[in-house]
Parts: structure tokens; sequence; C-alpha cells
């Protein structure tokens, strides 16, 4: 994108401090008009929670009001929503900038009955607003962001997406994973996956940001060019402030740089702007909760039938006595060398068919299979956790492919299906096995519970639909590769020979020339758990502090959807390259800034653990006017202190209304602990 100044409006402040706006317009070359200032030609606001002052993002709007000729600038009214970028100079235009942002493209109001000039008025957002428009949605493949990544591409991606760009990252935090590093930016990784809801609809890309800072307890605000993440509690300390630059990447270059500090409003730089200042309070809370809500892989299946999943309809062609349609094609399957892309059969032509893969042991040498690789199924390996793959098997002992005639069927006790089970790079080996290179085991299609070799005898599968199951341990003996990524399997088309070892693949022996083909149908993996059998569910981690001292409708509920556990199908799971395994798990973070050892705690513990230290009592609320000449739109970023009245005490400014023609903020402040409570 490349912007074109198109409109300018300059005015002086009441402290006769010069301000210029520019409005900017894509792809626009041509001269600058000037519009006229009306006499409160801006006010910024933001809005936080003081009943939660975790809220993840915390945007900034503006609001620009000018005077100019009627209906002249109605091209400010657009459906792209970054059209016309905003850019406020503290000074000339280009000197100094403040705040900038974008004109909300479908919020505009002029008075359409005025005969010569008439006060417009635009709102205006920091690009935080933008974000809720911006799908995480990969444009330039037109594909879905997946795979475990660091957050700092996360972020690049989302940044990316905005036209406006930033030269500064900062944070206030006393977070450090293990005992290596401090920069999140960079050792922190999350499965994209995680930004994909249940229906395949991707998050916005604001909503990602909130995942990710959330997950942490920080909070994320724009300040100009600069993007800071922060811990309100911190801003106590300005020494926990780091700095990092954006190149080559987001986090590149830790230093320590101050974040924070006390103002005292009784001194010489900050001062109430005027009269009616007012104390309050909030009352605490008898009941906090932090909710651990990831959406995590449970299963995936893929039904051949469904008409969604056809690449190709194919044809019905009329065999004598059934019917198939083998020019039919399924997405995301890889044939190769099979006699059949796809393959459905039926008896009468309005019969309901069956959909499916055909396995006949008719590729070229035995070597054809059939390969699907399930998206968004990005996995972990996790000691308690194991795949389970599962289909429908039809095995067919009839002389020709139609499986319903009447001759006389063989026995067949069990067929020993060679199958490729693969994790990201990892091939499963058997047993807790995992190597590199490619292998192939057997999923058993056998009668249950005659599964064991000596009862066998009572396993009929011949000429009928079989469900056919085989269980894959997420783990491995030796922990050098790790298991992470999609989940693919390979049907091999090779039922009928022996296998290296010279055993037959068909039981009794001797009937393998018996079973004509197989029909797939309803392939499906779905994450148990080892310890118990069940299915994995989507239920994340709840954990709350109560004083139980009445019922009381005083309570906070905070939810996260990135956070550490629970299992490795956990797609909101921080994961780190800093530990033994690399991009494993994490199962916490240490609340120190420097040194080794320390206690590692969940990070919804650790959220938990400032909501109780802020909410656990009564806390003043101050509302006010505050003169801000000194600090323009970077206030909220201090603690505010009144030594004359409040002495001991620090307030965090939640909301404010930022008035420049005064330099003066209405503000909303609520008393900041500087403590926090011990994790139980």
């Amino acid at each position: 994108m490349a912007y074109g100044v198109k409109y300018r409006i300059e005015y002086e402040t009441i402290n006769r401090n010069k301000r210029t706006i520019d409005i900017l317009k894509d792809g626009y070359i041509g001269a600058i008009t000037s519009l006229v200032p009306s006499d409160n030609p801006l006010e910024i606001s933001f809005d936080g929670n003081v009943d939660n002052i975790y809220k993840p993002t915390v945007g900034e709007g503006a609001v620009i009001t000018f005077y100019a000729t009627p209906l002249t600038l109605l091209d400010l009214f657009t459906e792209n929503h970054q059209e016309f970028m905003v850019k406020i100079y503290n000074g000339n235009s280009g000197t100094n900038l403040f705040w900038q942002g974008f004109v909300d493209a479908d919020i505009y109001s002029e008075d359409y009955s005025a005969a010569n000039t008439t006060l417009i008025t635009i709102y205006c957002n920091n690009g935080m607003a933008a974000l809720d428009k911006i799908p995480y949605f990969n444009t330039n493949n037109n594909s879905y962001y997946t795979g475990t990544t660091a957050i700092t591409y996360i972020l690049t991606n989302i940044f990316d997406k905005l036209a406006i760009k930033f030269t500064d990252i900062y944070t206030s935090n006393d977070l450090r994973i293990a005992d290596y590093t401090t920069n999140f930016f960079f050792y922190l990784e999350l499965a994209q996956e995680n930004f994909i809801d249940e229906n395949g609809n991707c998050f916005s890309c604001r909503k990602v940001l909130d995942s990710i800072a959330g997950g942490l307890g920080l909070v994320v605000k724009f300040k100009g060019t600069s993007i800071y993440f922060i811990d309100p509690i911190n801003l106590h300390t300005p020494s926990k402030g780091k700095h990092y630059n954006l190149t080559p990447v987001i986090g590149y270059g830790e230093t320590q740089s101050n974040v924070g500090e006390y103002i005292d409003i009784s001194g010489n730089t900050l001062s109430w702007y005027n009269t009616g200042s007012n104390l309050d309070i909030i009352s605490s809370k008898d009941e906090i909760t932090v909710n651990y809500d990831p959406y995590n892989f449970e299963n995936s299946k893929y039904t051949f039938g469904e008409s969604s999943n056809w690449l190709t309809t194919g044809t019905f062609s009329n065999k004598t006595g059934y019917y198939t349609n083998t020019s039919i094609s399924y997405k995301g399957w890889i044939n190769y060398h099979n006699k059949y892309n796809g393959y459905a059969i039926k008896k009468e032509i309005n019969d309901a068919p069956e959909y499916g893969i055909f396995v006949g042991n008719d590729a070229a040498g035995a070597t054809g299979y059939y390969r699907y690789n399930f998206p968004q199924s990005n996995i972990t390996q996790d000691g308690n956790i194991a795949l389970l793959l599962k289909m429908k098997v039809f095995v067919n002992t009839h002389s020709s492919e139609n499986i319903y005639n009447e001759e006389t069927e063989t026995d067949v006790h069990m067929v020993k299906m060679p199958v490729q089970v693969k994790v990201g790079n990892q091939y499963y080996y058997g047993g807790n096995s995992w190597k590199a290179t490619s292998t192939y085991i057997y999923l058993d299609v056998v009668e249950k519970p005659y599964n064991f070799y000596y009862y066998l005898g009572s396993s009929h599968v011949n000429d009928k639909w079989n469900e056919a199951e085989l269980l894959v341990p997420l783990r491995q003996s030796t922990e050098e590769n790790l298991i992470s990524g999609n989940v693919e399997i390979t049907i091999m088309d090779d039922f009928r020979n022996k296998n290296s070892q010279g055993y037959y693949y068909v039981y009794p022996l001797g009937v393998a020339a018996k079973v004509k083909n197989l029909i797939i149908k309803d392939v499906e993996i779905e994450i148990i758990n080892l310890n118990t059998g069940d299915k994995i569910g989507n239920e994340g981690i709840s954990c709350y502090s109560s004083k139980q001292i009445q019922i009381t409708d005083k309570k906070l509920e905070h939810k996260i959807t990135s956070g550490t556990g629970t299992y490795g199908c956990s797609r909101g799971a921080f994961k780190t390259m800093q530990q033994v395994v690399s991009g494993s798990n994490i199962s916490g973070l240490v609340r120190s800034t420097s040194g080794t050892g320390g206690t590692m705690y969940p990070t919804h513990q650790l959220i938990l653990q400032n909501l109780c230290s802020q909410y656990k009592q009564q806390r003043f609320k101050l509302t006010g006017t505050l003169d801000v000449k000194s600090y323009i739109m970077n206030i909220d970023l201090k603690l505010i202190k009144d030594n004359k009245y409040l002495s001991g005490k620090a307030f965090y400014i939640v909301s404010g209304k930022y008035n420049d023609v005064n330099e003066a903020m209405d503000v909303e402040m609520i008393e900041l602990t500087n403590t926090r409570d011990n994790i139980i």
C-alpha cells in the first residue's frame, strides 16, 4: 500500500503547541486539501474495565471534527477499512508522531442542509478495531495459517495485515521460560490450528492477539509507533520493562528499558485540570475464576459418502446385477497406481450407494497406495494420549466385485491391512518406536473379542462391513525427535501377499486368493486417554478462588484460550524450543525476571494470582480530568499517586478521554496493588 496525504488539519492547543492531522488515502497522488478545524478538533478515547484490568487488548478511538463544503468528503465513506489512514503529529507533519490509525469507513456524519460549510465528524481507530475485521488467514495462498510456530511469527502475520507500521515493542512483565529466557516472542510457540474453530472459521486477528496476550496475563496497547505488552502490576517496577526491535523479526534484540513509573498528582508535572474529581469504591470479588478453554483436537472423520468430499462426482455403470461408479474421486486423497481413484457400488439403480476406496491388489508390483493428510490435526506427543485410527472395511470373497450376489462365501478370520501412520515427519514403527524413515504396520480387520490369535477361528469378517481399529501411542522410547504435526495415513494396496518375514496378511492360510477386494469407508482418527481409554474431550482447565463468606453475584470470570496443558492435542498449549524435547508443551512459567530455579506454575494459575491480588479487597476508584500536557497519550502507561491525600496508594488509568485542544484527559483510575498473593 502506498499512501498519500489528501487532507490536512492544523491548529494550536491551549498551550500553543502545534498539531497536525494528516488524512492519507491509499494510492493517492495529488494536492493536499487543507481543512478548517472546529473548536474541538480532536478527542481520543480508550475503554478498559475497572472490574477486570486484564482485558487483553485495549483499543483507542479518535473523533476528528472540522469544517468543509457539504458533500465534498463523501469519499471517506468507503467499504475499505484501511483505505484512509490518519497520522497525528505533535508539531509539523512528519515530526513527533503520537497517534496513528484508520478512518472508520462506516461511520461518518455531516450536516447535509448547510449552505456553505458544514461541520463534519469522522471516527477513527488506532488499528486495534481494524484487526477485528481482518481474519487470521493467509491471503497470499488462500489458506489457513497452520502448524506450530513461534509467537513472533504469529504476531508478524497479524501486524503485516495493517497498513500502519510500528518500530518498537515493549513489555512490562516478570515471566521467565524455565532457566533460559524472558523473551516469550522468540521462545514460546503455539499451534495455529487453535485459531480455527470447530466449523472451520478462522479467528479475527484481534481475537488471535487476545488469545496470545490473554494466555500470558498481559494487556496489549498501541501507542504511536510502539506496541506494549504490559502486566499492570509490573508498572510499579519500571526496571522490569524490556525493549525489542521489530526487525528482522518481532522480539529481536531484547534489552532492559523502563516501562511505567510513579507520577505524583500533587507535584509539578501533573495536576487535576479542574475541580470535579471524585473518589469511589470498587467492590471486592467473592469468587474469581480463570477458565483455560482451548480448542482441543478431538477427532476428524472422513466420510466418503458426503458430497462435500467429492472432487468429481463420476457416473454409475450397469455391471449386470450391480452398479459401480469408478470415476468418482475424493478431495484430499492421493491415489498412486490404484485401479480406481474412488469407488461406489449399489445393487439396484435406485439404491443408496456405498462410497469408499477400492483395495484389490491391482497395482503394478503391489506398490499402490491411498494417502490422506487430515487438515488441522496438529498434535504433539504426550505420555498419556494415543491416536486411534478407525475405518469400516468390507472384505469381499465373491468371484467378482459384486458384493450382493449369492455365491458361496469363503470364511475369512482376519485381514492384516498394511498401513502407514505419520505425525509431522515421524513414522510409527509399533510399540513406542518412531522414526523419520517410512515403514508399514498392520491394521487388523478382525471381530472383537476374537482378535487374539487362538480365538481367530471364531472371527468372521468376510462379506460384511467390519469396524477396524489401530491404537498408536503418541510417545516414544527415545525422545530425540519430537512427534508433532498433522496426522497422515497411507493405506497400501497389498493385502494378499506375504510380508518381508514370510507371514501372510489373510487368515486362515491359503484363502488369500479368495479375497477379491476390500472396500474402505468412514476413515476416522480420534485422540484417547491411554490411562482411561476415554476419548479426550474439549474441556479445558478451571481454577478459582473463593472467600466462601456468602452467596453473592460479585464474581469475576476470566477466559483464556492459550495456556499450559492439557494434552498434546491441546491446540492452545504454549510450547517452547527450550524444552528437553524441542516443541513440547510447557508445564508452566516462572515468575522471575532473572536467575535460575524458582517454581514453575501453569499460566492460568499465574493469571489467577494477579486477579486475586488485585480484587481480593475493595479498591479506590478516582475519576476526574487531568492536565496531561507533558504526556499527551502515554499517561496510561504511568501510575498516578496523590502523596498529599492518598499517600501509599498508586492508581492505574483504565479508561480515558483525551481532549487535545485543552491537553486534558477525563480519566477513570483504579487503585493498583503492588504485591501478589502466594499461589496455593
